[in-house]
């Protein structure tokens, strides 16, 4: 477990996927219904959490998924791989798959620190780069780039039942090659 201040982020394990899963859900309900068709996430649940779905990821050694708590509540997940082929990109890089907070968690500072982690984790595995995907609209984007990071360029959400007009996403990078 690394703790950073009152913030920590916790390595997911068989005895707290349930955690991870309902923290995950609500978050992820709590930001992103108004992607979805019916405001139906049920795709992107589905795909992405699972408890089959956790399982595996921590069956394959390059994913890493965590509990982001703050005084000791869980607030959010974390979900990162290593050495995603992308073309365009060094084979040495991490992927920032999932940063979600709860509602009440955001605007507080708990994003900064566990992007912080993830830049720190990424330095520690020896990775140029740490990339990911956002929405092209809404704040994410202008968070990360206040963090650092640049667009690569425009991609797409590709799971069924998303509203054609929220299926805009940037590709995002950060060198950390002599940071």
């Amino acid at each position: 477990m690394e703790k950073l201040s009152t913030v920590c982020i916790v390595p997911v394990t068989k005895d707290n996927i349930n955690s991870y899963l309902r923290v995950g859900i609500q978050s992820y309900k709590e930001h992103y219904l108004h992607l979805w068709e019916n405001s139906d996430p049920e795709p992107f649940i589905s795909a992405n959490l699972t408890k089959e779905s956790v399982k595996k990821a921590l069956a394959n050694d390059r994913e890493h998924l965590f509990i982001v708590e703050c005084n000791h509540e869980a607030v959010g997940i974390l979900a990162i791989t290593l050495d995603v082929n992308r073309a365009g990109l060094p084979t040495n890089n991490l992927l920032l798959h999932k940063i979600y907070l709860t509602k009440v968690s955001t605007n507080q500072g708990i994003g900064s620190t566990v992007l912080k982690f993830v830049e720190d984790f990424a330095r520690a595995a020896n990775r140029q780069l740490v990339w990911l995907f956002t929405m092209q609209k809404g704040k994410p984007m202008t968070f990360y780039q206040k963090q650092g990071y640049r667009i690569l360029e425009a991609a797409e959400i590709t799971l069924p039942k998303v509203k054609p007009s929220e299926k805009a996403m940037w590709v995002m990078t950060k060198s950390l090659v002599g940071s």
